[in-house]
């Protein structure tokens, strides 16, 4: 296990929730052919600047030292320097 998600509570108390390295790739995968997708239809969507709004990728740790926080946000920080238009 790389790490937990943590839910915001919205139906109860605070969840953690187990993301694995298998479940990162395919996060990405299913984003990447998203974005492809878009971009073959509308590829003006993608010029000029964009705005993430995304919580913070740790928010904690567990006892064991394992972080748990947003998935949005690992997933924001751990982006291609290109898609994030560092590059």
């Amino acid at each position: 296990m790389l790490r937990y998600a943590q839910t915001s509570g919205t139906t109860g108390g605070r969840k953690l929730i187990p993301i694995t390295a298998t479940a990162i790739r395919q996060h990405r995968r299913s984003q990447g052919l998203q974005s492809f997708a878009q971009y073959r239809l509308l590829p003006e969507a993608y010029a000029g600047r964009f705005l993430a709004i995304v919580s913070p990728a740790v928010e904690g740790r567990l006892e064991t030292g394992t972080p748990f926080g947003s998935t949005s946000g690992f997933m924001y920080e751990h982006m291609p320097a290109a898609a994030a238009g560092l590059a």
